[in-house]
């Protein structure tokens, strides 16, 4: 979610090797209590920080 979207709108995005993920393959997303979100791949795990899109 973009820091502009409204409450209650999702807005989704495509992420992949191309942005920094070890590894196309995705099996699941966590959001940890700091806001980020953890992704686990093939090839290990990435922390996406959702403010900045940064991983």
């Amino acid at each position: 979610m973009n820091p502009g979207d409204a409450p209650g709108h999702l807005r989704f995005a495509n992420i992949s090797e191309a942005q920094g993920l070890p590894n196309n393959t995705v099996y699941g997303l966590r959001a940890d209590g700091t806001g980020n979100i953890w992704i686990s791949t093939n090839f290990g795990l990435a922390r996406l920080d959702p403010k900045t899109n940064a991983i």
